[in-house]
């Protein structure tokens, strides 16, 4: 899971306006959960606005929150602008990225990304936002979790899907399943805000799954992370980030 904060004087400024949902399966309560989170969330500096809890056999696609759901989250939340990018097609919708932001979005898209024959569809979602210094990229997606061998052709799909677009300020946000160094043989002119702290799971070797990278012109400042693993709302750690516009010396 990540979060960017593109424009530092806007965190200070104002407070982080955030959604919780979840899907009760039975499996434990719920309503603890969302209380846990909701206190995580306080402590991290959010005000939650809305809680929204399905109850459902098991998680399922239908579950997943969609375009509409997506609008009427935007709302509750206070954002202005918002952007859906779907990623595949379900018999009940479809499944993509959401990004919400407090500065206008000026258009939004997916790409569709190569994967070996067989695994489930990726993406490439993106949404571009008009800052008061100028238009940034903001990239997201969800590689998939296969061997190395199998998800080197969606990585590779990735790096040429990115060069394609030709923009040159831009960050990348997801789960690359895959470790930094991996990566970065496909894309070496890449930068990592996270290189050595564990996203997922436990143990004595850490998975360095989730990221945000950035292209050159940024900087990377205040990465940190936020343990979720204690409300069992996700089993991946948050990665925030905030990130300067390099301007150009005079």
């Amino acid at each position: 899971m990540n979060e960017t904060v593109t424009n530092p004087i806007a965190k200070e400024n104002e407070t982080t306006r955030t959604i919780l949902a979840g899907v009760d399966t039975g499996e434990y309560d719920a309503e603890i959960s969302m209380d846990e989170l909701s206190q995580l969330a306080e402590t991290a500096g959010a005000t939650v606005v809305c809680r929204i809890l399905q109850k459902r056999p098991a998680i399922e696609s239908a579950t997943i929150l969609g375009e509409g759901k997506i609008e009427e989250l935007a709302k509750a939340a206070g954002y202005p602008y918002y952007a859906f990018c779907p990623a595949t097609d379900y018999d009940e919708g479809q499944f993509g990225t959401a990004i919400l932001s407090r500065y206008p979005i000026i258009d939004a898209d997916a790409w569709k990304l190569d994967v070996v024959y067989g695994k489930e569809p990726r993406a490439l979602g993106y949404a571009r936002v008009l800052l008061n210094e100028g238009a940034v990229y903001v990239f997201n997606t969800h590689l998939c979790a296969s061997k190395m061998y199998q998800k080197s052709v969606n990585i590779a799909s990735l790096a040429y899907t990115l060069a394609a677009t030709g923009v040159d300020l831009y960050t990348v946000t997801g789960d690359f399943n895959c470790s930094p160094p991996r990566l970065a043989r496909y894309m070496p002119d890449i930068h990592f805000a996270n290189m050595d702290q564990s996203t997922f799971g436990t143990g004595a070797r850490p998975k360095i799954i989730d990221n945000i990278l950035y292209s050159d012109g940024l900087i990377a400042s205040d990465v940190h992370m936020v343990d979720t693993q204690e409300t069992q709302a996700t089993d991946h750690a948050l990665l925030v980030a905030t990130f300067y516009i390099s301007m150009p010396e005079e």
